[in-house]
């Protein structure tokens, strides 16, 4: 019974590690291809030099919808949410640093969680479908989720630009 545990902390580490360094690089092409920039394969590792920010930055992000969610279940989604764009602005910006990207993200999302929420509600029938399919198709669900999600950061960017510029002509 002990080696399913050291699997699964093994599975757990990798996944970490290299999940929020690929995040990262996937992050960067969607916003290349939402900009019109030609992107490549090679944009996917070209964050090897901050991966540590990735990695802590998935850390952190996890630690904080944990301790969040410890309270009751309605804190640890309104945490999910508010931290849901810190990898994006990551990505836009690699020397943002972790911190300064999670208070970034907390303040985009104010007055856009509900939307957010409501987007990601609307794809519960194929989480569903996912889950019978012993995740198979997660596969082709998840890059789609993905790149809608990364539309509507453009979207929320556009917004609080406009905002902000409508209020320092004020």
């Amino acid at each position: 019974m002990k080696y399913v545990y050291v699997g699964l902390a093994l599975y757990l580490g990798v996944s970490v590690i290299a999940g929020s360094f690929i995040e990262l690089g996937l992050d960067r092409i969607l916003l290349l291809k939402l900009k019109g920039d030609k992107a490549s394969r090679y944009d996917l590792f070209h964050y090897r030099k901050i991966a540590f920010d990735a990695i802590f930055l998935r850390l952190f992000m996890s630690v904080r919808v944990m301790l969040w969610s410890v309270l009751f279940l309605i804190p640890g989604i309104i945490a999910v949410l508010n931290y849901s764009m810190a990898p994006f602005l990551l990505a836009q910006n690699p020397g943002i640093g972790v911190p300064n990207s999670i208070r970034v993200s907390k303040h985009l999302m104010k007055g856009y969680k509900w939307k957010l929420f409501v987007f990601n509600l609307s794809f519960l029938g194929w989480k569903i479908l996912s889950l019978l399919t012993n995740g198979i198709l997660g596969v082709f669900l998840v890059n789609e989720v993905h790149v809608v999600g990364t539309h509507q950061l453009n979207t929320v960017f556009a917004c609080q630009f406009y905002e902000h510029f409508i209020g320092l002509l004020l």
